[in-house]
């Protein structure tokens, strides 16, 4: 294709050559006018047929880095939805670990203070046991005095009772919220292990999004040269198609052949100009 264009500019230079060689003679006549007009419009015709190849290829590549585009803008737009769920997701775990944390922060205050009150039923029972040993003691050393310490024996030894069944309710409300505790911490390492899996998510997400955004760029910016590449190209076809039209009614026309010999070295300057920045 670039050796079709560049046969193509060479025979452009040649036709603009002869104008020149033309233009500065002073022997010419209608007819030698017309055949040397006739010079350029298999040219300007071969040029008009190239730029319409090239439309056609540029339009059918346009539509399809406009497809990509889609592609890539629909996948994009997935990606940020997906990251607002993860995110979501994440801070709805964090406020179930804040408030799991703050549960087991409340059953371990209601265990200590369970402990307390099981020590001091403890020290309770120790001292119940002391006092029951020595009204035993009393009691015994004083039970054939009649009507004294009459069943205070009996009294301890149920305030003991008592003591030890709170003991054991406490004792085993203490299990219980223990037990609580150790449930709530594998739901925080479940926690913690969903979110870690979750912050790679997002992290995983968000590159993927950086990559996407680049290629969107990228296909943007060929979008961008392939429509200035079409704007060229439509340029040189109609430019051309008017000189071939032009040229089929000089009749001998000095003024008509200079306007076109100028028009088509504007063409062939417009070609140089832009085939630099041309899509490959």
């Amino acid at each position: 294709m670039q050796r079709c264009l560049s046969e193509i500019k060479t025979r452009l230079s040649d036709a603009a050559k002869k104008y020149d060689e033309i233009i500065v003679s002073k022997q010419f006549n209608a007819a030698v006018w017309l055949e040397k007009a006739n010079l350029i419009s298999p040219v300007t015709a071969e040029l008009r047929a190239y730029a319409q190849q090239k439309i056609a290829e540029c339009e059918r590549e346009r539509f399809e880095k406009n497809r990509e585009n889609n592609k890539l803008i629909i996948t994009r737009a997935e990606l940020y939805n997906n990251l607002s769920e993860e995110k979501r997701e994440l801070s709805k775990l964090d406020e179930t670990r804040i408030k799991i944390a703050q549960e087991i922060s409340t059953l371990s205050t209601e265990i200590g203070e369970l402990e307390k009150k099981i020590a001091d039923l403890q020290n309770k029972i120790a001292k119940s046991k002391e006092d029951k040993e020595y009204w035993d003691t009393v009691f015994w050393a004083t039970c054939w005095i009649p009507f004294v310490n009459i069943g205070t024996g009996v009294k301890k030894g149920h305030e003991e009772g008592e003591y030890r069944a709170q003991v054991k309710v406490y004792g085993r409300d203490c299990q219980i919220k223990q037990d609580r505790i150790e449930k709530l911490k594998v739901q925080l390492e479940e926690i913690s292990t969903r979110q870690k899996e979750n912050e790679e998510s997002l992290s995983k997400m968000a590159n993927q999004i950086v990559v996407t955004e680049e290629k969107i760029s990228e296909v943007t910016d060929t979008l961008n040269k392939l429509r200035h590449e079409i704007g060229l190209w439509n340029n040189i076809y109609s430019s051309c198609l008017e000189i071939e039209t032009e040229l089929r009614y000089i009749n001998g026309s000095i003024e008509k052949v200079r306007e076109c010999f100028c028009r088509l070295t504007e063409v062939r300057d417009l070609i140089e100009a832009s085939q630099n920045s041309f899509v490959s």
